[in-house]
């Protein structure tokens, strides 16, 4: 349950954003001549590769998410991000030693699968620096901090029959569940296009995390992990911006509001 419920949300989040993009119609907005103000819906990905003690753990792996910002017509952004965490490389050589062999119900070898999975959810502050006069002020170098909580744990799966040693809570102690406080840094690059057509942004991520084990007791090492770990990883994060821009027209009068996407 601990593990599925933040999938649910994070999942439900990315829906939500990109049926706001979809739905929303054309504005006459001059993203060229001024300073604009907008909230930005962006579907995102990284790809990340461990250093240090994650790397004893994972091997490269891939975020996949969505960040909702607001950009302040000074160029300040702030927001909420989210991302699921999966890869297919577990550098854990020892990790089945206690299971082999491993039979499934009908006294076959299955194959074992291995990988990484995992999300995080960070609150999100930075801006947007327009050092270059193309294409627009709005777009230019991109700094951005962020802080919240990030889990991963190892899948395993057994591809066959059903395995009584890999069920229900034997599992725990080998999924090395591991959950804590985390940051992220990010230097790139925003494009808001002066056609409304093509916006996007692209950089460098670096993600740390101040973590511990969550399971009581691993049974291959047979021995509680009560250490706290510095999971760190850096990687290269891009994103397709859906920008919500603002108009006043027919429905000033009306004294509401328009809001259209490009």
């Amino acid at each position: 349950m601990l593990k599925m419920f933040p999938f649910r949300i994070l999942k439900r989040t990315v829906l939500l954003g990109l049926f706001l993009g979809s739905g929303l119609s054309y504005a006459q907005v001059n993203v060229k001549d001024s300073l604009v103000a907008a909230p930005l819906i962006i579907p995102n990905v990284s790809v990340q590769f461990p250093v240090g003690q994650l790397s004893d753990r994972f091997g490269l792996n891939f975020h996949l998410g969505a960040t909702i910002l607001y950009k302040h017509r000074k160029s300040w952004l702030w927001g909420v991000s989210g991302a699921f965490m999966f890869g297919e490389v577990v550098n854990e050589p020892a990790l089945l030693s206690p299971l082999i062999p491993v039979f499934d119900e009908e006294g076959q070898l299955p194959a074992i699968a291995l990988g990484m999975r995992g999300f995080n959810v960070m609150g999100q502050f930075g801006k947007i620096l327009p050092v270059f006069k193309k294409p627009n002020r709005n777009s230019g170098i991109t700094l951005m901090l962020g802080m919240g909580f990030i889990q991963h744990y190892i899948y395993m799966e057994a591809r066959g029959g059903l395995t009584p040693q890999m069920e229900g809570d034997y599992i725990k102690g080998y999924d090395r569940l591991t959950n804590g406080f985390c940051s992220s840094q990010f230097i790139g690059y925003t494009f808001l296009g002066n056609k409304r057509t093509i916006n996007f942004y692209i950089g460098f991520e670096m993600i740390e995390g101040v973590t511990q084990n969550r399971r009581g007791y691993n049974y291959d090492t047979f021995r509680p992990d009560t250490d706290t770990k510095f999971d760190l990883m850096l990687g290269i994060k891009a994103g397709w911006i859906f920008p919500v821009y603002k108009r006043t027209g027919k429905a000033i009068q009306n004294k509401e509001r328009e809001y259209y996407y490009y």
